[in-house]
């Protein structure tokens, strides 16, 4: 997994053995230095939205350090993060969190409850409750088009291939969290 990712964020990975010393694994991946936005005056806060956030983006993923680098990307660009290492805390999240999420980012291959079962059960709830719909993103690194069809019959959304950018993450949000009118404080 870790080979597949660093190629394809155009980098490598591989490992140094030796016995008796033990093994060395490495990777590299090419990254472009961004200049510092309180140095450049430049925001990274999504275009034509006030700073500041007031519903919080709900984060599902199993692993930990993807679950870690999505909430530091949304941080990042002035989104509150909540997070769910399983689509069962997901549903929990969902019914307790104050304020709400306006938007769930939900990786599709978890233990406990998968992405696609949580999504079918957030749109029985919304459905049974008459809640208004909350936009559910696919997170995954299978980029076939079944699966994108499996994640659309589901009730996402959307859908966002692993490795993500910070500037398509930026995108899809603006995208989903203004047709919810639930995204940004506007006073």
């Amino acid at each position: 997994i870790v080979r597949k990712l660093a190629e394809l964020m155009g980098g490598e990975a591989g490992v140094d053995s030796r016995e008796a010393e033990g093994s060395r694994f490495w990777f590299t991946i090419g990254a472009v230095a961004l200049k510092d936005t309180a140095e450049s005056g430049a925001s990274d806060a999504p275009t034509g939205l006030p700073a500041g956030s007031e519903y919080p983006i709900l984060v599902v993923e199993d692993d930990a350090v993807n679950r870690s680098l999505l909430e530091q990307m949304l941080k990042k660009i002035g989104y509150p993060v909540i997070s769910a290492a399983n689509g069962a805390e997901a549903l929990e999240q969902l019914e307790t969190a104050e304020p709400p999420p306006s938007l769930v980012l939900m990786d599709c291959h978890m233990p406990v409850m998968d992405g696609l079962q949580a999504t079918r059960r957030v749109r029985q709830r919304e459905q049974a409750e008459g809640r208004p719909r909350i936009p559910v993103i696919a997170v995954t690194a299978e980029v076939f088009e079944r699966n994108r069809a499996c994640c659309i019959e589901a009730g996402m959304d959307d859908f966002i291939e692993k490795p993500i950018t910070l500037q398509i993450l930026r995108e899809t949000l603006e995208r989903h969290t203004r047709q919810t009118g639930r995204h940004r404080k506007t006073a």
